[in-house]
């Protein structure tokens, strides 16, 4: 599936005093496993593409998905894949693994690493 986004969020409750949060890319996301059983738990999707969002102070974000993302339909969290962002403030390497259902990821900003706990 091509998927396009283009949209807006006003974060301000006032409309005469609107913030808006703009994200906007083109993702392609694919069934890779389990679209030939009726088991919904064996079913697997990879997202890849680049978005960009831009923040109400102006501060903008790109997402580039250097390695796909892989979701399982029986796990809550990405199961792998690798995300490069760039903005304002440098880059950084968001990495989900290699494909294990857990709640683990990495952060690279510069020289520093750091292990995440993902909560939904």
């Amino acid at each position: 599936y091509k998927v396009q986004v283009n949209d807006s969020l006003n974060m301000n409750p006032d409309p005469l005093k609107s913030q808006y949060i703009v994200w906007s890319g083109n993702l392609l996301r694919r069934w890779v496993a389990g679209d030939k059983t009726n088991n919904r738990d064996d079913d697997y999707f990879s997202i890849s593409g680049m978005a960009t969002l831009t923040r109400p102070n102006g501060h903008v974000f790109n997402f580039n998905i250097a390695t796909p993302l892989q979701f399982g339909t029986a796990c809550n969290f990405a199961q792998s894949g690798v995300v490069n962002v760039t903005g304002y403030t440098g880059s950084r390497v968001l990495n989900y693994g290699t494909g294990t259902c857990d709640d683990a990821a990495q952060l690279n900003i510069g020289v520093n690493i750091y292990q995440l706990t993902l909560t939904y």
